[in-house]
């Protein structure tokens, strides 16, 4: 399935929201999970493809996933691009053998 989503509290707390769903766009009925969670103010959710944190050959998974914690944890500038983009040349190798995707969005005030 999908590595799982990271949620970056306002105050500096990363933590993964692990769901047990298939893959999308993989299967014509795909099975879901929902999970409900608060998000406040300043509060940013991460979402990623695999090739993320398994982009070099050889790598794993949950090594993978602890650097991007750490990285992200690092990454509170207050501009949402600059983040993105400092998370992004931290985790990600330049080249990859897999698709990359970061997708981070704030909650707002």
């Amino acid at each position: 399935g999908h590595p799982p989503a990271l949620l970056m509290r306002q105050g500096g707390e990363v933590e993964f929201v692990a769901m047990d769903s298939d893959p999308l766009g993989i299967f014509q009925a795909a099975v879901v999970q929902r999970r409900d969670f608060k998000l406040r103010a300043g509060d940013r959710l991460l979402l990623y493809s695999d090739g993320v944190i398994e982009g070099q050959p050889g790598s794993k998974r949950r090594a993978g996933q602890d650097q991007l914690a750490a990285a992200a944890a690092d990454c509170r500038s207050g501009n949402l691009s600059a983040d993105l983009a400092k998370l992004r040349a931290a985790v990600v190798p330049e080249v990859s053998a897999d698709d990359v995707l970061l997708l981070m969005t704030e909650v707002g005030v």
